[in-house]
């Protein structure tokens, strides 16, 4: 078996993929529980997705070109999500690690949904965006509870007359007491108080950058509040990427591409 380029070349990949499910999982569980990753995730999990890829390489040369090409790419993404603030710097070195150990489809089995883009960290990425698009329903859940269950309104506190804003925050946030806001580390505050002409009013704050400090907004938030514990207050929570990264490693690897899937599915319908 060793003898049989293929083979060895085959095994190297699955040992790559078994790697990053394992790094990434736990990185996934530190992302969920505290919104914090080591960095001797990425210390360990780097050099070895390098010894197992440059094998890989000598083995069947024709992987050099794609695999480049797939490593420049997801590692340029990352750096440009992380710059605009829609990546942490977990998330970052996650595609980073993940681009060296697989930079191209672990297995090459007929999926049953198409698998059309080579590079498969960039499949990984924007497929996890999709399936973290389920934590809305949860959000639109808490809201319904808000203002049919308990019967309260949505912005009785906050100086804010744009319906779009509005709409966005009711989207991607809801409210809750200023204390579970203080205690649950998922929760970003979605408000701020603002001076206007010597008045202080509430205001929404519908974009957080992932790497904002959270603790200075919520003391920041917390000051400027009267009411301490009773206060209600807009909060979005913070979305534990790496989990749907993980989710996406799996599932992208043994399904396919979901996202091109659905869109050539939809562009079907039309044409």
């Amino acid at each position: 078996m060793l003898g049989d380029p293929e083979l060895l070349e085959k095994g190297l990949t699955l040992i790559g993929f078994l790697v990053s499910i394992v790094f990434l999982g736990y990185a996934a569980y530190s992302d969920l529980k505290s919104r914090e990753v080591s960095n001797r995730v990425w210390i360990i999990y780097a050099p070895m997705a390098c010894l197992l890829l440059l094998p890989r390489l000598l083995i069947d040369t024709s992987l050099i070109l794609v695999s480049l090409i797939s490593i420049a790419a997801t590692t340029g993404l990352s750096l440009l999500l992380f710059y605009v603030g829609l990546f942490g710097g977990a998330d970052c070195k996650a595609f980073i690690c993940l681009s060296v150990a697989l930079p191209t489809f672990p297995f090459s089995i007929d999926l049953p949904l198409i698998h059309l883009n080579p590079v498969f960290p960039v499949t990984v990425l924007y497929n996890a965006y999709l399936f973290s698009i389920s934590t809305l329903f949860l959000v639109a859940l808490r809201n319904i509870d808000w203002k049919f269950g308990k019967g309260k309104r949505f912005f009785n506190d906050i100086q804010e007359s744009s319906f779009s804003r509005r709409f966005l925050a009711v989207l991607t946030g809801y409210k809750t007491r200023l204390k579970d806001l203080r205690s649950k580390v998922y929760l970003y505050p979605m408000e701020e108080v603002v001076d206007t002409g010597g008045h202080r009013i509430r205001r929404l704050r519908l974009f957080t950058g992932a790497e904002s400090d959270r603790n200075q907004l919520v003391e920041n938030l917390e000051s400027s509040l009267s009411d301490g514990e009773k206060e209600e207050v807009w909060v979005t929570p913070g979305i534990p990427l790496l989990l749907f990264v993980w989710i996406a490693l799996v599932f992208n690897a043994f399904m396919g591409d979901v996202l091109l899937w659905a869109v050539f599915k939809i562009a079907s319908a039309f044409l």
